[in-house]
């Protein structure tokens, strides 16, 4: 090839020094573009130490609607609980750490709502990671065998209702407005708005 090019460059210079204007930005572009798809797909399949690379919907739907077991869990004893689905190894639930925080400071004062947390790591492990990232909970849970969850990855928060049924689902690091969504489902107003200036 560079041989071809060199007697083109010797034979017809005018020719040459056209081509290799317009070929030069060419493969600059292509370079860029494929630089950019292949950030982009490092993006999709998650950020190394976040949740494994899950890649799901912001909300999904297969659990909303659907009865839910939980071995020793009476739901009848508060209006809603808020089941909450992270992992001690979660990059997106380490950065929602202060959301959780706020949720659940806001909801332990708020009689009508329980929060329950659900670990894959074992309880103890659990309840140190909650209690160094400051974030109280009515209880810490490992999922038992046999109970049908249908969570595939952290952070995932379900609501309950005191029948048993799951309302709505969270899936993900959430934005500032379905953040809000989840408080308001929850019915509880942060301190920040219900106080006066």
């Amino acid at each position: 090839m560079k041989a071809v090019a060199g007697r083109l460059s010797h034979k017809y210079p005018v020719l040459w020094s056209c081509i290799s204007r317009t070929i030069d930005p060419a493969l600059d572009a292509a370079i860029i573009l494929v630089s950019i798809l292949v950030i982009v797909a490092f993006i999709r399949a998650g950020y190394p130490g976040s949740s494994a690379g899950i890649d799901q919907p912001r909300r999904s739907g297969d659990k909303v609607g659907r009865k839910i077991s939980l071995q020793g869990v009476d739901w009848s004893k508060s209006e809603q609980t808020l089941l909450m689905f992270l992992s001690t190894e979660c990059g997106y639930c380490k950065k929602s750490e202060s959301f959780y925080r706020r949720l659940s400071l806001e909801a332990t004062n708020h009689q009508k709502v329980r929060l329950i947390a659900m670990f894959p790591q074992r309880r103890e492990t659990s309840k140190e990671y909650l209690d160094r990232a400051g974030i109280p909970v009515d209880d810490v849970r490992q999922p038992v065998a046999g109970e049908e969850l249908r969570v595939k990855g952290t952070p995932t928060l379900v609501l309950v209702d005191r029948h048993g049924v799951a309302t709505h689902k969270w899936v993900g690091l959430l934005s500032p407005a379905e953040e809000a969504e989840v408080m308001s489902r929850l019915g509880v107003i942060p301190r920040s708005a219900s106080e006066p200036d």
